[in-house]
């Protein structure tokens, strides 16, 4: 049982929380999945060790296992840190959390282990630079990688390594000065807290930051993380030490302790149920109904028609996305980004008889020619507009009369976005960037309406939403109140030269129409009418 659950922890945490939402936000039990893949490699180990013996005859001396073992562990640390590094760009969230692409991290460490005493004995000359070298590579670590930083793959190469030559360092030479440094009490009695502190930090912080709707307090966290510290003391001192050392009650053999831990895990598991249970009738209260309702509306044809921008593109869809009278024939097509895709249930509802085909990609603005500079850089995005070009050439002659152009302007002109739970680029709100990008945006996009105007078509652009500082469900569901609201200044501050950038980009095609769509919107407030918005930090139709 503890195995399954195990399990189902590594492989829930892989699931992404939101499409612009930190992924951590509101996990509280995130931390879990790195105990998770560490029981499943202590699973699997010794089977693998089984089977190595089982195939290498029957005199096994010490060392012949040594030796086989660090084979064994070489061989799944290089298969490993190679899967690792092929699968972080593309399918991050498997190299991260599932075991496959973080045994290397235990292979090496196994290898360490195992090295034995001769092998550190010819270290020794060594020890104090290896020592040194592996502090310099974790503070480089802690220094360089951030949240940017594609992770694991090469990146975590740093912090490992620098692990094992520190632990080899220290271990070739027990009087050198890294280990004389590590070992004075204040660092030793961190060591000792360090597990248990572990296990406290992550709760706090996430469950205050689900608090604070998912606002960072820089200074909140420092006094969370201290307050972790002093929990992680009380848990080494009345549950770790007592069990470990004088094993009170059931703890005092083998079979007792199996059955005091299954006790704890079905207790656990019950808990978890009985919190879920408590969350599902919640959400069947009627005063409840609009907030769930709103986290759950998403625009019809997401699933079908907004495209990844970082995996290679097939043909484009037809018949899928059309939406309204006389499918096989669009009269409009809604092109943009995830944006967009927010924009088509409003002409569904406006415009019921009209066949509207939408052609979207998350994260690619519909401006042919404009390099995206902003991470994540989006593959596949120029590529995306080139095809869709080629599809309207296709639907003009079967009757196309035209193009609604939908995205989030601001950030592809380096304005720097308010929703405080969204990762932001470090250089997000520079002058210069944004000067350079206004020039290049309104360059590609008056070629990109030269070209609609040139094919006869009517084009209708709009400009950009105002967005929220939270999500509207959540804040709405968690305070209620004028706290949600947005005041227009801040709104303004976002969207104001965004929306003239496209203006005088418009103003040089008759063929062309700009919306400003913020004066459709309840003054930017997070519930209108009363009901909450769609889930996200955007304003949508309500």
């Amino acid at each position: 049982m503890l195995s399954h659950i195990s399990v189902q922890i590594s492989i829930f945490s892989r699931r992404p929380a939101g499409i612009s939402d930190d992924p951590s936000f509101g996990m509280p039990l995130l931390h879990t999945w790195s105990l998770a893949v560490e029981e499943q490699y202590y699973l699997i180990w010794p089977m693998i060790m089984l089977l190595a013996f089982h195939f290498s005859g029957t005199r096994h001396t010490e060392g012949f296992m040594r030796r086989r073992a660090l084979w064994v562990l070489g061989a799944m640390f290089a298969t490993s840190l190679a899967l690792s590094i092929g699968t972080t760009k593309d399918h991050q969230s498997f190299a991260f959390f599932l075991l496959p692409a973080r045994i290397w991290e235990f292979a090496i460490g196994g290898m360490v282990g195992l090295a034995g005493s001769i092998f550190y004995a010819r270290l020794r000359r060594w020890a104090e630079v290896l020592a040194v070298a592996g502090l310099a590579l974790i503070a480089y670590s802690v220094v360089a990688l951030d949240h940017s930083t594609p992770f694991p793959g090469w990146a975590a190469i740093f912090p490992v390594l620098g692990t094992v030559f520190l632990i080899a360092g220290m271990t070739a030479d027990e009087d050198g000065v890294v280990r004389r440094m590590l070992s004075f009490k204040p660092m030793v009695f961190i060591g000792l807290l360090s597990y248990s502190w572990y296990l406290w930090h992550w709760p706090l912080l996430s469950l205050y930051r689900i608090y604070n709707l998912g606002f960072q307090d820089v200074a909140a966290n420092a006094v969370i993380i201290v307050l972790a510290l002093v929990l992680a003391w009380l848990t080494y001192v009345l549950i770790e030490n007592p069990i470990r050392i004088r094993r009170p009650g059931p703890f005092r053999s083998v079979r007792p302790t199996l059955f005091a831990g299954l006790g704890i895990a079905l207790l656990t598991v019950s808990m978890g149920s009985g919190l879920k249970a408590w969350r599902d009738y919640q959400k069947t209260l009627e005063v409840n109904q609009p907030i769930v309702k709103a986290r759950n509306d998403y625009a019809p044809l997401r699933g079908t028609c907004v495209f990844n921008a970082n995996k290679p593109l097939g043909e484009l869809p037809f018949e899928k996305c059309i939406h309204g009278s006389g499918k096989g024939v669009p009269k409009v097509l809604l092109w943009g980004d995830s944006h967009a895709d927010h924009v088509m249930p409003a002409l569904i509802e406006a415009y019921p008889d009209v066949a509207v085909y939408q052609l979207t990609m998350a994260g690619c603005p519909p401006v042919i020619g404009f390099e995206l500079k902003i991470p994540p850089v989006s593959k596949f995005c120029t590529e995306f507009n080139r095809q869709v070009l080629l599809k309207i050439d296709e639907l003009k002659k079967d009757g196309l009369t035209g193009v609604v152009i939908s995205a989030r302007w601001p950030i592809y002109l380096w304005r720097r976005a308010i929703a405080v739970a969204e990762e932001k680029p470090s250089l997000a709100g520079d002058p210069q960037k944004m000067a350079q990008a206004r020039i290049e945006m309104q360059s590609s996009f008056d070629e990109t309406l030269t070209m609609l105007e040139r094919a006869g078509l009517r084009v209708l652009v709009l400009a950009p939403n105002p967005e929220m500082i939270y999500s509207p469900p959540l804040c709405i569901g968690m305070r209620r109140g004028e706290h949600c609201n947005v005041p227009r200044s801040i709104i303004e501050a976002l969207v104001n030269d965004p929306t003239e950038t496209l203006a005088e980009v418009v103003s040089r095609h008759s063929n062309v129409r700009l919306a400003q769509v913020m004066e459709f919107f309840c003054d930017a407030i997070a519930s209108c009418d009363p009901h909450p918005l769609r889930r996200g930090t955007s304003c949508r139709w309500p």
